[in-house]
């Protein structure tokens, strides 16, 4: 029995030890395909083609994040450059509203409109 029992055990050792030669043998090949000239000849190009597909991919990304920020930056720049310029137009517009009316209430609908455009000409090229 003992015999038997030492058959089987080296039986399953020399299968376990056969599976790991096989993967031995499977990584070793790869490995020599790889380090063949036609390996290299394949597998380099595949690699520099890799790496510049990565680049241009890592490139246009951030090329289209600086693209956005500068629109950004430039439409705050403009939206504050409008906001200024609408305030200022409101600044200046009190004076010549104030004048208008005076103009109006001083006008009567039955007199001539010369003296009213006279005024309002004046207004226009910027004079009180």
């Amino acid at each position: 029995m003992s015999s038997l029992r030492s058959v089987v055990k080296h039986r399953e050792l020399a299968r376990e030890a056969a599976k790991t030669r096989g993967q031995a043998t499977r990584s070793a090949r790869f490995g020599a395909a790889i380090a063949s000239p036609l390996g290299v000849l394949t597998i380099l190009p595949l690699l520099v083609a890799a790496v510049g597909l990565i680049l241009t991919l890592v490139g246009q990304r951030a090329l289209t994040n600086s693209n956005l920020t500068m629109a950004r930056d430039r439409i705050d720049e403009e939206t504050t450059l409008v906001a200024r310029s609408i305030g200022m137009a409101l600044e200046q517009s009190d004076p010549i509203l104030d004048r208008l009316g005076a103009i109006a209430r001083a006008h009567d609908s039955t007199k001539p409109y010369t003296a009213v455009a006279q005024s309002l000409r004046d207004l226009m090229q910027g004079r009180p």
